[in-house]
C-alpha cells in the first residue's frame, strides 16, 4: 500500500512547481481563514514585543508613585504596534487580549481605552467594496456606525455573513480603538436586524448625483462635468443605456434637477491624498466633499445613488474603483478614471450584486473537470457578465433577479426529470429565460445553492456575440445561492481548454454531477430557443468527517495566560442526509484546563458553527510546543470524526522542540487508504507546515516550497 501511494504521488507531483500547482486545485479554499502570522518567527518576535511592552507598563504599575505620562507612552506605544499589524492579520487581538485585559483592570480610567476589550456593539453596517481590476482582486471593509455616528471596522475569521450596507447588526468581539475583531456567539458572528433601508429601494427611475472633489496636496481636475455626463447619458454604450436594455426598458438614470445627472464639484477638501496609510475614500473625504456640495443645494435625500470622482491617489491600492454593497444611497467612486464599463459594475454593487467569477476544478491528478469535490473561485473569471470581466455585457439573468431587472416569470424551478426550454436572456417576452435546479439540500432541508442555466444570444448594443461564439450555441451554467450577496460561479462545460469562452454547454453534450445526482444535456438551439433535458437521480446520505477550523492555530505567550479560541465545525455530509449531532471533545497536555460552553452540536449538511472558549497552562509549564487537539465525532457514527490541532507555545522558552513525524493514514475513517485520503492529507500537510517551527529544512534562512519539498518526500505513508 505504501509503495502504491508513493507512485501515485511520484507520478503526479514531478516536480515542486507541479506539487504548487497540485495543492492549488486539490484544496477548496476557504477565503476567511488566516494564518496567525506569515510564519512562526515573524509570530514568536511580536509576542516578545508584547511581553517587553507588557512588562514595562506592569513597572509603571508597580510603582509607588507611577508617571502617567511615561504610562500613557507606553500603552499609545502598544496600541500602535497592534493596529498596524491588524489590518493583516486581525488575530493578532487574540493574542495581546489576555495580557491586555489584566493590565486595563489596574489602569486609571483617562487610560483604559488604550487597550483592547471585548466588548457588543450595534449599529448600521457599511460595505465597501474595492475593485483592482489590473491585478483581478478586490477588497472589502465591514464598518459599523452607532448612532452617536462612530465607526467601527471590522474583521472577521470567517467569509461574513450575507449582509447589504445600512443592515442594522449587532456584533462581539475584541475591539482596539476603532477596529474590532469579531467572535462567534451562539455560533453566529452576527445578529442581523434588517434595515428598512439596508437595500436599495427597487425603483425604475435611479436619481443620481456626481460630486467632484480633490485635495489639498492634488488639486487636478481630470475630468469635466461634461466627460462625466458623456459617460452617463450621452455616448452609445453609456451606463444608462446599458440599464435601460439590461432592465428590459423598465429601468433608467437621471437627476434630480437635471435630467442627464446633477454634477456638484470641484471642490478641494480640506485633507491631504498623501496622508492616510489606507484610502478614506468612504470615511472623511466623502464627507466634507458632501459637506461642499451641500452649499451649493446638494441634498443626499434626493438621490438614490451617488458617484464621487476624484483625481488618481498613489498611495490607494485598493483599486481604481469602488461601492458600496447595497445601501440606499448607493454609493460609487472612481479615482483617475471614467469609464462606463466600470460605471456599470460598480452600479451593480449598489444594487447589491456581488461578483460574477468561474468556477476551476480539477481532479485528484491535476486534470481540469467541470465539477469536482475540490474547486476554487477566480475572482472576476466569467466573461458573460458585467459583474465578471468588465467589457460591457449584460448581466446573467442570476444576477438581473437580484436587481430586480427580471420577474418570477422568466424563472422555472425544476424538480423532475424531464426537458424543457429556454429563451435568450435578452428578450422582453415573459417566457422562461433561466432553469433553476436544486444542487443540494442545507440546514432544515433548505437549498443553499442552486444551477442556473441560461441562454444568450446577440441583441441590441450590448450583448453583440459573433455567430460562432461558444456562448450563443449553447446553455451556459452557474452556481449560485437564491437570497444572499455571495458571488456566482460560472461552470467550465469544455474543462480541456484555457478558456472560459466555450464555457456554455454545447449541443450534443452532457455535464454531469455524481455528487448531488444531477446531469445536463443540450439537445438542441436555434436563435429562439435552447432545448435542455435534465435528469435528477435520487441521492443516498452519506457521513463524511466534518471540517474543522481554529482561530488561532498556533500561538506565543506567557505561561498562565488564558487564550482565547475560536472554533469552527462544519457539517459535511451529503445534502440529503439529516442533521447529524457531533460530540466536540479535546485532548490537552496534563495541568492545562478549557472550557466549551457546550460539547454537542447538531448540524445540518452544509451548515458551519462557530464556539468561542478558552484554553489556560499551569505558569509552571517549561517546554516550548504544546500541542492541543480538538475533536468532533459524529454522535451516531464514531468512525466519523476530524481533529484539528493548535499550538500553545511558551514564549518563555527560547528554542522550539522539533516537529512530530507527520503521517498520512486513514483520514476519512473508512477503513482503507486510498487517494481520498491523500486529499484531505496533503493541503493539511501544507498548512501545517508553514505553520511549524524548524520549517527552514535547507537553512537559508528561507521557509519555502523547496523546504516543503523535503518534508514531502520524506512523509510516511499508511502509518498508524
Amino acid at each position: 500500500m505504501k509503495n502504491y501511494f508513493i507512485i501515485i504521488v511520484s507520478l503526479t507531483l514531478i516536480t515542486i512547481g507541479s506539487l504548487t500547482l497540485f495543492l492549488r486545485f486539490i484544496s477548496e479554499p476557504d477565503s476567511g481563514k488566516r494564518v496567525l502570522a506569515d510564519s512562526i518567527e515573524e509570530t514568536q518576535i511580536f509576542a516578545q514585543q508584547l511581553k517587553h511592552n507588557s512588562n514595562e507598563i506592569n513597572e509603571q504599575l508597580n510603582k509607588n508613585r507611577y508617571d502617567i505620562t511615561q504610562l500613557r507612552y507606553l500603552l499609545e506605544h502598544r496600541k500602535r504596534k497592534i493596529l498596524e499589524r491588524i489590518s493583516d492579520d486581525p488575530t493578532i487581538l487574540v493574542q495581546a487580549f489576555d495580557e491586555g485585559e489584566k493590565i486595563r483592570l489596574q489602569l486609571p480610567p483617562a487610560v483604559k481605552n488604550l487597550v483592547e476589550q471585548k466588548v457588543e456593539i450595534e449599529g448600521k453596517i457599511e460595505i465597501s467594496h474595492f475593485d483592482n481590476f489590473k491585478s483581478k482582486t478586490s477588497k472589502t471593509l465591514y464598518k459599523l456606525s452607532n448612532d452617536s455616528g462612530d465607526k467601527t471596522e471590522l474583521f472577521f475569521l470567517n467569509v461574513p455573513p450575507t449582509l447589504v450596507t445600512n443592515m442594522h447588526v449587532r456584533v462581539n468581539g475584541i475591539k482596539l480603538e476603532n477596529k474590532m475583531l469579531v467572535l462567534p456567539k451562539n455560533g453566529q458572528e452576527v445578529e442581523i436586524h434588517k434595515s428598512r433601508d439596508g437595500v436599495l429601494a427597487s425603483t425604475t427611475v435611479k436619481k443620481i448625483a456626481v460630486i467632484m472633489y480633490n485635495f489639498l496636496d492634488n488639486a487636478q481636475q481630470p475630468f469635466t462635468a461634461e466627460q462625466i455626463r458623456q459617460e452617463l447619458f450621452v455616448k452609445t454604450k453609456s451606463v444608462n443605456t446599458y440599464l435601460s436594455e439590461v432592465s428590459y426598458g423598465t429601468t433608467h438614470l437621471e437627476g434630480h434637477f437635471h435630467p442627464d445627472a446633477d454634477i456638484y464639484g470641484w471642490y478641494t477638501i480640506p485633507y491631504l491624498s498623501a496622508a492616510p496609510a489606507t484610502c478614506e475614500i468612504s470615511g472623511p473625504w466623502q464627507e466634507a466633499a458632501i459637506n461642499q456640495a451641500a452649499a451649493s443645494g446638494f441634498d443626499v435625500n434626493n438621490y438614490t445613488t451617488l458617484l464621487f470622482v476624484l483625481p488618481a491617489i498613489n498611495n490607494c491600492t485598493y483599486g481604481i474603483a469602488g461601492a458600496t454593497l447595497g445601501g440606499s444611497p448607493g454609493i460609487i467612486w472612481t479615482q483617475g478614471e471614467i469609464d462606463s464599463f466600470v460605471l456599470i459594475h460598480e452600479f451593480g454593487h449598489t444594487l447589491s450584486l456581488n461578483h460574477a467569477n468561474a468556477y476551476l476544478c480539477k481532479n485528484v491528478f491535476g486534470t481540469p473537470v467541470a465539477i469536482d469535490g475540490s474547486c476554487m473561485s477566480e475572482e472576476y473569471g466569467d466573461p458573460f457578465d458585467e459583474m465578471g470581466w468588465i467589457h460591457g455585457l449584460h448581466f446573467s439573468t442570476y444576477h438581473r433577479l437580484k436587481a430586480n431587472f427580471s420577474d418570477a416569470l422568466h424563472f422555472q424551478n425544476i424538480t423532475s426529470s424531464g426537458s424543457y426550454t429556454l429563451e435568450p436572456a435578452e428578450t422582453s417576452s415573459q417566457n422562461v429565460k433561466t432553469l433553476v435546479i436544486p444542487r443540494k439540500l442545507g440546514v432544515n432541508q433548505q437549498v443553499p445553492d442552486y444551477y442556473y442555466l441560461e441562454f444568450r444570444q446577440p441583441f441590441g448594443i450590448f450583448d453583440t456575440f459573433l455567430t460562432g461564439d461558444p456562448v450563443i450555441n449553447g446553455v451556459s451554467i452557474r452556481i449560485g445561492k437564491p437570497t444572499t450577496t455571495s458571488q456566482s460561479l460560472l461552470i467550465d462545460t469544455t474543462p480541456e481548454t484555457a478558456t472560459f469562452s466555450d464555457a456554455a454547454l454545447a449541443v450534443g453534450k452532457t455535464f454531469t454531477d455524481s455528487t448531488e445526482g444531477v446531469t445536463i444535456s443540450t439537445l438542441a438551439i436555434t436563435p429562439q430557443q435552447a432545448t435542455v433535458e435534465i435528469n435528477l437521480f435520487e441521492r443516498t446520505c452519506k457521513h463524511n468527517p466534518p471540517t474543522l477550523n481554529i482561530y488561532p492555530n498556533v500561538i506565543w505567550v506567557t505561561p498562565g495566560t488564558s487564550v482565547t479560541y475560536s472554533w469552527y465545525v462544519t457539517n459535511n455530509d451529503s445534502s440529503i442526509c439529516p442533521a447529524s449531532n457531533f460530540i466536540l471533545s479535546a485532548s490537552v497536555p496534563p495541568g492545562f484546563t478549557f472550557n466549551f460552553p457546550i460539547n454537542r452540536l447538531m448540524l445540518y449538511p452544509g451548515q458551519k458553527y462557530g464556539i468561542g472558549f478558552s484554553v489556560t497552562s499551569p505558569t509552571t509549564i517549561t517546554e516550548s510546543v504544546y500541542n492541543l487537539h480538538f475533536t468532533a465525532t459524529n454522535e451516531n457514527f464514531p468512525e466519523i470524526y476530524n481533529t484539528i490541532l493548535a499550538q500553545y507555545n511558551n514564549l518563555n522558552a527560547v528554542n522550539p522542540s522539533p516537529s512530530p513525524l507527520l503521517c498520512a493514514t486513514d483520514y476519512n475513517h473508512d477503513g482503507v487508504f486510498t487517494t481520498a485520503d491523500l486529499l484531505i492529507f496533503i493541503p493539511n500537510l501544507y498548512v501545517q507546515f508553514y505553520t511549524t517551527p524548524n520549517a527552514d529544512i535547507t537553512q537559508d534562512g528561507l521557509v519555502n516550497i523547496i523546504d516543503f519539498g523535503h518534508i514531502f518526500k520524506n512523509v510516511s505513508y499508511g502509518c498508524q
